[in-house]
């Protein structure tokens, strides 16, 4: 099944991953490098970042309209930049709009690393919380707790998007 997993994944067929989804999507996982990975997006992730179930916590995405990356330990900066590099993000108003998006972040990985190809769409503390890379979606926390329907309508729109353009299935 995990070949199947990564075939369809890599077919341009758009994949959405929340949280142990992440984990499974990314290229690799910190301090696990035998962990097999579906490798299907260039991220890597750190497991249970924040803490255990009783640390878990929700979080307003959004709500600071600036936000400055912090260096990312793996040596390039969290967009994929240079370690330290203070950079402006906007939260993208194809997800948020003008409202902060509420997170609700339950024993959640924290993306470490991305790569260039992809687009960070939310951020918490300066990491990743929602990342794509072309036909592949993914997020650290949970979008189907809170009630807030716009993460999964951004993930609708480009999969309608997909199947007429560059990603449609082969």
């Amino acid at each position: 099944m995990f070949d199947d997993l990564v075939a369809f994944g890599r077919s341009g067929t758009p994949m959405f991953g929340t949280c142990a989804g992440c984990i499974m999507m990314s290229r690799s996982i910190d301090g696990m490098p035998e962990q097999k990975t579906l490798d299907l997006a260039d991220y890597s992730v750190a497991r249970n970042a924040y803490g255990s179930q009783v640390h878990s916590f929700e979080s307003d995405l959004g709500a600071d309209k600036e936000v400055r990356p912090a260096p990312a330990p793996s040596g390039a900066g969290p967009r994929g930049g240079t370690p330290g590099k203070a950079e402006s993000w906007r939260p993208d108003p194809k997800v948020f709009g003008e409202q902060p998006l509420r997170a609700v972040l339950i024993r959640a990985p924290m993306i470490t690393r991305v790569g260039a190809e992809g687009k960070v769409l939310a951020q918490h503390d300066s990491h990743p919380v929602l990342w794509q890379q072309g036909s592949i979606l993914t997020c650290t926390f949970h979008p189907e707790i809170t009630g807030d329907p716009r993460v999964h309508q951004y993930f609708a729109s480009f999969v309608r998007k997909c199947a007429k353009g560059p990603y449609a299935p082969k």
